[in-house]
């Protein structure tokens, strides 16, 4: 059964592409390390539920929070031990707080060095950015590489001098190898749209005809191109709302349209849309028809270019093994690929005066995170919390 998005989902939903739209403030206005970006995992002990059975997932650890889990940067690492989120008092507001659970402990972070742009890593890592324009030429714009375990540092200076901002994102940043692509600001200005793509490890940047290519092709973009990277960084895939999919080979500059379409949403807010076996990108779609926002999750072969429906929900995670997990409402559903079949691996039990926040799950699919309020009776109040649930 389809099940209709509530209003204050919808909220979120645009809230996100106006962010992944924008940067935020800067002071004037983050491998090759081993730790692997894309890990593989065997999820074979990821089963679904048996109807009336009791789940295979169980509580590990709970805490109490000051305010409500944000839609803006809710994610955990590959192995499910290290979870990252922002918080605000309630509301549909920005982030006022930033914190990160690692070693089973809760820290706060600095909003102004990790912002609502920042996000975690399948590594473990949490990347930020930072603009000083006050800093040497080709130190200005620079990319933070944060582990919350060790609480070390690496600051990458990127060279890039003639840009408002970086917004490294899920999807466009990769760790090992260390690429970036960053979605230029007004992209129907042909004096100012580019894609600029650098090469980390040897420190070059280089200018993609990607966003131009797409351009030529469609006419006007109504919105940016959000992007993704394949585990190599030899191919950039891009989704345009009014145009369809597209993939770009960045050795030989070829820009092919893989789909079209002008129904496909922005989605990539919690992992990178591309499964990390390099095989689909999955997409998300609005049945125009219904009088209520009704997200459907596809997928692209993006070799054969033959779509799959995947099914509806709110939210959706790519896994190591190349599965997809999409949560609809309290449901968080497994699909397989192999069985070509969307199925309950867990499902969040809550009482009536209580309602999830936010929900977000490790790229193992070994760990479900959940934050929700609880509305008290009398005078208590709204009290918030997180639980997290694993099936190791």
């Amino acid at each position: 059964m389809k099940r209709v998005l509530n209003v204050c989902s919808m909220v979120f939903l645009m809230v996100f592409i106006l962010v992944a739209c924008g940067g935020e403030n800067s002071k004037d206005n983050a491998e090759p390390n081993g730790k692997g970006e894309n890990p593989t995992s065997d999820s074979s002990d990821i089963t679904p539920e048996a109807e009336g059975s009791v789940s295979q997932f169980k509580e590990v650890e709970s805490f109490k929070l000051e305010g409500a889990v944000t839609n803006i940067n809710f994610n955990m690492n590959a192995e499910g031990d290290i979870l990252y989120w922002g918080e605000n008092n309630g509301g549909l507001g920005d982030d006022i707080r930033r914190n990160v659970w690692v070693n089973g402990e809760v820290k706060e972070l600095d909003m102004d060095v990790y912002p609502q742009s920042s996000f975690l890593t399948p590594a473990g890592d949490i990347i930020s950015k930072e603009v000083d324009r006050e800093a040497p030429e080709g130190e200005r714009h620079t990319i933070i590489e944060y582990d919350p375990r060790t609480n070390e540092e690496k600051r990458i200076p990127s060279g890039i001098e003639d840009i408002i901002t970086l917004l490294p994102s899920h999807g466009t940043y990769i760790q090992d190898p260390n690429f970036y692509i960053h979605t230029e600001t007004s992209p129907n200005r042909d004096d100012e749209s580019r894609t600029i793509y650098w090469d980390m490890e040897k420190n070059e940047i280089s200018n993609l005809s990607f966003l131009q290519d797409i351009k030529d092709e469609v006419g006007e973009i109504t919105s940016y191109v959000h992007y993704f990277l394949n585990s190599d960084g030899s191919k950039v895939y891009g989704t345009a709302m009014n145009a369809g999919v597209f993939s770009h080979d960045v050795e030989s500059g070829e820009t092919r349209r893989l789909m079209e379409t002008d129904n496909i949403m922005a989605h990539g807010k919690y992992t990178n849309m591309l499964t990390p076996d390099d095989k689909y990108l999955i997409y998300a779609t609005n049945d125009p028809d219904a009088s209520e926002i009704i997200i459907t999750y596809h997928a692209l072969d993006v070799e054969t270019e033959e779509t799959i429906e995947l099914g509806n929900g709110a939210r959706v995670f790519t896994l190591a093994d190349g599965n997809v997990i999409i949560v609809d409402g309290n449901d968080v559903n497994l699909y397989s690929f192999e069985k070509e079949a969307l199925e309950t691996i867990h499902t969040i039990d809550l009482e009536e005066n209580q309602k999830i926040d936010n929900v977000t799950v490790s790229m193992d699919g070994s760990t479900i995170a959940y934050g929700y309020r609880t509305k008290n009776d009398g005078d208590e109040g709204t009290t918030f919390e997180m639980s997290i649930w694993s099936n190791k």
